[in-house]
């Protein structure tokens, strides 16, 4: 129950979390230390970057040459990867890889994943086909869950969640894009704030030198725009999870998302998705299972969801790992996208 709330209700401190799930204060923080020390989550501040003037998300792909060792691979990753700050998650395993990243323009993510694949094929890392670039406008798509996994507890510990989710019907098809202009001190207090999640607001003010009051009260702002949100990641690895699968979907000219989603949000809703963006002509779905058979089996219902309702002309690309073999590079790492989408300081 404390995992649980833990991850649903990731902006509620400890003794607010004791009250909501009815356990001791005393066991509550113990529990989350020792969660959080043994490795079971993250908490990050997911940054809304399309509301200061990021214009994108994108999802790179490719397919690794084998005969370079693995440590070779990984150093390689390691050693670059600060030569694309937008990237803020990167995963591999000995046979494919992915990143996912967060673009200002799309010639600027045009540019990136071309110069990605050169520098890392010239380290003869990646190989020449099953490269892979898809892109999503933030104007013209729509991000169901970006690593929210409380379903995902919730469903292997038996815990009923009581909020309702809301229903696509009540929102717009394509989420509002801002243009959000922060001062010098506004910027700096957004990035102390991403790139110290776990902090209080007095940390986070010593880190950046400014007031705590400061923090507190820009941090409110923030928040009421919807530039940040606070999220705990849970280790899905550490609890069992085997298989990673991103599910990449090309629908039908005539299957816009405005169609699909009243039959589309309850379906996925009901599957393990980690990660889930969708524009009118094709989807990104990142779900986690904790076995094969569980992954071949939500494989033919997607399939068969779509083939029964038109929605698809051909078959998602899949990309599957081992949750044992994929190593992760960069894991929810935002200073350099944020460092991009906020510029240089103002006098």
């Amino acid at each position: 129950m404390v995992f649980h709330a833990l991850v649903r209700h990731p902006t509620l401190n400890d003794r607010e979390l004791s009250e909501r799930v009815q356990v001791k204060l005393s066991t509550v923080t113990a529990i989350k230390n020792r969660l959080k020390s043994r490795g079971f989550f993250i908490t990050l501040q997911w940054p809304q970057l399309q509301h200061l003037g990021c214009e994108l998300l994108t999802m790179n792909s490719a397919m690794l040459n084998t005969s370079v060792p693995q440590s070779t691979r990984v150093d390689v990753g390691q050693s670059l990867v600060g030569d694309f700050p937008e990237i803020f998650y990167l995963a591999a395993d000995d046979r494919a890889g992915f990143s996912l990243s967060i673009n200002r323009s799309y010639s600027a993510a045009r540019s990136n994943t071309e110069r990605f694949f050169r520098v890392f094929s010239e380290r003869e890392v990646l190989l020449p086909e099953g490269y892979q670039a898809v892109y999503f406008p933030f104007s013209q798509s729509r991000l169901y869950n970006t690593f929210e996994c409380a379903a995902l507890l919730a469903a292997d510990f038996g815990v009923s969640e009581r909020e309702e989710r809301p229903h696509g019907r009540d929102r717009p098809v394509f989420e509002t894009v801002r243009s959000v202009e922060l001062s010098r001190i506004e910027k700096r207090v957004f990035r102390g704030i991403v790139a110290n999640p776990d902090f209080h607001d007095s940390s986070v003010a010593k880190q950046i030198d400014v007031t705590r009051q400061t923090v507190t009260k820009i941090r409110r702002r923030f928040e009421s725009l919807g530039l940040v949100r606070t999220l705990r990641v849970p280790n899905l690895a550490a609890l069992g999870y085997e298989v990673l699968v991103l599910f990449h979907q090309h629908y039908r000219p005539g299957a816009l998302l405005a169609q699909r989603r009243e039959r589309e949000e309850p379906f996925f809703q009901k599957l393990p998705v980690v990660f889930r963006v969708a524009s009118d002509l094709e989807s990104l779905e990142m779900m986690a299972f904790h076995d094969f058979s569980e992954y071949m089996r939500t494989a033919v219902a997607v399939s068969k969801f779509n083939r029964e309702h038109r929605f698809i002309a051909v078959e998602p690309d899949q990309l599957v790992f081992s949750m044992r073999q994929l190593y992760t590079i960069k894991n929810h790492v935002y200073a350099g996208t944020v460092e991009r989408a906020l510029g240089p300081d103002e006098a």
